[in-house]
């Protein structure tokens, strides 16, 4: 699902149609989504792929 994360803490817009609100307050956080799952996410640098514990790769983009 190619993301676009304008900034910390806002809605996440995915291709699908569906959006999450997510809470991330450090890099590296938890993704605490409104379905009710957790992505735990390992992000080194902006525009870099999230690593989800469904095991799927999510690409962001992110300004």
């Amino acid at each position: 699902m190619k993301t676009q994360l304008r900034k910390v803490g806002r809605t996440l817009h995915y291709v699908n149609g569906t959006r999450m609100k997510t809470q991330s307050s450090k890099v590296g956080s938890n993704l605490h989504c409104v379905i009710g799952t957790r992505i735990k996410t390992q992000m080194r640098k902006a525009g870099c792929l999230f690593h989800a514990i469904i095991g799927t790769r999510m690409e962001t983009q992110m300004r």
